[in-house]
């Protein structure tokens, strides 16, 4: 018996002994583990979709309907947001970004509350009126600079060239 216990006794010491060599390994591991939570907790976590404003469009889908021979249409559209939040980048996105251009004016706002902005989305051929005729798709995606991401609710639009 008391063989066995000499060798359980050895094997707790030299456990005993690797976690004391590598101590200062451990604690540093542990400090960067401690660092990386706070950081992870404290920055990411409030600018989580928690957080995020969305977008709430009047029309949805927004149609723009314009004849080809004139090259380009236009509709407007309003939108508020909720919660309110800083600037504002407008985004138009083509299904056909080499047959048409998509913009949007104003592209940027100061900030979105709960009263209603204006924009004007305006859908613009790129090829001759015959190879333009067709229906198309854009989105207009809302995004917060800031956080460098889309706001939920992107408005649909939708082009129809005759």
């Amino acid at each position: 018996m008391t063989l066995y216990l000499r060798k359980l006794f050895r094997k707790q010491n030299l456990l005993l002994s690797g976690v004391k060599r590598f101590l200062p390994q451990i604690l540093i591991a542990v400090a960067v583990s401690s660092a990386l939570a706070y950081g992870y907790t404290s920055v990411i976590l409030q600018n989580s979709s928690l957080n995020t404003a969305k977008v709430t469009w009047l029309t949805k889908p927004l149609v723009i309907t314009f004849n080809a021979n004139s090259l380009f249409g236009s509709a407007g559209d309003l939108f508020t947001c909720s919660p309110s939040t800083q600037l504002i980048v407008d985004r138009p996105i083509s299904s056909s970004p080499n047959i048409l251009a998509i913009t949007t004016n104003p592209a940027i706002f100061a900030s979105c509350t709960s009263v209603a902005q204006s924009i004007t989305v305006t859908g613009t051929c790129l090829v001759p009126p015959a190879q333009c005729r067709g229906s198309y798709n854009a989105v207009i995606q809302t995004r917060q600079p800031a956080t460098y991401r889309n706001l939920p609710d992107p408005l649909q639009v939708i082009i129809n060239v005759s």
